[in-house]
């Protein structure tokens, strides 16, 4: 990743890496570049609760299971939710049979590529905080959009369902400002990543998974819910 860090680091002064993650035994190396200055506050009257941070996370893999790629991530400060509307372009490959200078071109490339995909996110973000939605909205909407309807059958299915409606209601309740469409939606995604049950993996990488493959299905079906 040197030779792409380093276009970035040289191009924009505000980019900072802030982690750098090995995942699966160092077949997977991930980092995560800081713009420090396109932080954004999504609400006119919002303070740090209510800013988006921009990332750019940058990995590859030394089994050949993922090409260097790079993709665009906006982090909402109150809950660290990774918030990727769908129509935007959350990033790109670099093909593994470029040579130093290509893979320079395409560093400096991947940066106005941000500043477009980042303009789409606000313009999706501004459409869902434009939408009014309370509890009745998440529970009656939403959540039946996320979820399905609740199994008639007593047994794990319930349990499972209940649980996951219950956790979802405490985003809202903890971490949102229960007003917008935009709530609602961080409402989802805070359960997707924090909450919801992950097999076989821990959470923490789970959600970096999730970023690497673009695969939030319950935060989909959360806007798809506004459309």
């Amino acid at each position: 990743l040197g030779q792409y860090a380093d276009v970035l680091f040289k191009a924009r002064g505000d980019a900072f890496p802030v982690s750098a993650v090995e995942l699966w035994g160092g077949q997977v190396i991930f980092l995560v570049v800081e713009f420090r200055d396109m932080v954004k506050v999504v609400r006119k009257d919002g303070g740090e609760m209510d800013k988006m941070t921009r990332y750019m996370g940058i990995y590859t893999s030394h089994n050949g299971s993922y090409p260097l790629a790079v993709k665009y991530m906006n982090n909402l400060w109150v809950c660290q939710n990774t918030f990727t509307p769908w129509n935007a372009n959350t990033g790109f490959l670099v093909r593994h049979t470029r040579n130093a200078a290509d893979i320079a071109t395409s560093a400096a490339q991947a940066l106005e590529r941000m500043v477009t995909a980042f303009d789409a996110f606000d313009v999706e973000i501004q459409r869902l905080l434009d939408v009014e939605a309370d509890r009745q909205t998440l529970t009656r909407k939403v959540i039946p959009a996320v979820l399905g309807g609740r199994p008639t059958d007593a047994g794990r299915g319930q349990t499972m369902y209940d649980n996951a409606f219950d956790s979802i209601i405490a985003e809202w309740d903890e971490k949102t400002r229960h007003e917008t469409a935009f709530d609602a939606v961080m409402a989802v995604q805070g359960y997707e990543q924090h909450r919801s049950v992950v097999r076989n993996t821990t959470r923490d990488i789970a959600a970096i998974r999730r970023i690497m493959d673009d695969k939030f299905p319950l935060t989909t079906k959360a806007v798809a819910a506004f459309k």
